[in-house]
């Protein structure tokens, strides 16, 4: 028992230590960021390293698409949709304004081909194709676009439509988007795709040529993945993901006056990140714990611990208390 009190009071302490993610995280003088939104923050431990007008609700344009690509795993997951799937391009899809891939109406093409062309290339034909196959209209999405939200329990985030073009009551937060990004990069397909500098989209007749809109995977060492967004009441946007040995981090910026200025934001961001923080494995709750607990009036006399084994333990003696 001696060693077992030993154990749950180094459970208290890295609960402690854990939680610091959630406490008050203020603009650090260090850190140079122009817009009027960011947040970083460490993906494995969901520590908040940095943070600016986190909270406040404002346009995100095509960050929006963050969501619907987070949609679109969930699908695959689930055995809704497959990347091999054959898609029929709607006339309102093919229609779509501002950045396109240039769908032909009536057009077929893979959901494998979609998702490139939204992660890559942001557009907006393509957003809305994948929208009406998985929900049968891009309205529907919306709307299931929002119980995620919910879900999620983002309190600043609404959408409108699935491509983030301007619309009335259409917003989300710079913590909100990163959350949102941090639930869309458990997938590993999505790397397939954000790493790809530039491809082409080929259609019946013709092609299109298409380019990652996020620089920083050619420009910062580590950045394998984000997605931008410009509208000119939301501004230049940008939520990216670096990796550096066994440490990601995830920042967002909403609201930079240029397109240079959301990449040095984030770039800044991402420095001071990987210059002030590491990450350390204290317990891995895969391995179990060396000491082991008797049990009387059990049928199993000796137990093999693992952290959550002993939390569960903890959580069922404060609740008693």
């Amino acid at each position: 028992m001696k060693k077992l009190k030993y154990i749950i009071l180094l459970l208290i302490t890295l609960s402690f230590c854990f939680n610091l993610g959630n406490i008050n995280v203020y603009a650090n003088e260090n850190v140079s960021v122009s817009s009027y939104s960011a947040y970083l923050l460490d993906y494995n431990s969901n520590t908040v390293i940095f943070a600016k007008n986190e909270n406040d609700r404002k346009p995100i344009a095509s960050m929006t698409k963050i969501m619907l690509l987070l949609l679109a795993y969930e699908n695959i997951e689930s055995g809704n949709l497959s990347l091999e799937e054959s898609v029929t391009v709607s006339k309102n899809a093919s229609k779509m304004g501002g950045s396109q891939v240039f769908l032909e109406e009536n057009g077929v093409y893979t959901v494998d081909v979609l998702l490139k062309s939204i992660t890559v290339a942001s557009a907006n034909d393509a957003s809305v194709a994948i929208s009406e196959r998985m929900y049968g209209s891009e309205k529907e999405c919306v709307n299931q676009m929002n119980k995620k939200a919910k879900d999620l329990n983002l309190e600043n985030t609404l959408f409108a439509n699935c491509t983030g073009l301007p619309a009335p009551m259409q917003y989300s937060s710079a913590k909100d988007i990163a959350i949102i990004f941090s639930n869309l990069i458990k997938y590993d397909n999505y790397f397939k795709y954000s790493n790809v500098w530039m491809d082409t989209v080929n259609h019946s007749k013709n092609s299109t040529e298409i380019s990652n809109t996020n620089k920083l995977i050619k420009r910062y060492e580590g950045c394998d993945g984000g997605k931008t967004g410009f509208t000119s009441e939301a501004g230049y946007c940008l939520t990216a993901t670096a990796k550096r040995g066994n440490m990601r981090l995830i920042a967002s910026v909403i609201n930079a006056a240029t397109s240079n200025d959301r990449f040095e934001s984030v770039t800044n961001m991402f420095d001071y990140g990987f210059s002030n923080y590491v990450n350390k494995c204290v317990v891995d709750n895969d391995i179990p714990l060396e000491d082991k607990l008797s049990v009387s009036y059990s049928q199993h006399k000796i137990l093999t611990l693992y952290l959550t084994t002993i939390y569960t333990f903890f959580q069922s003696v404060m609740k008693m208390k």
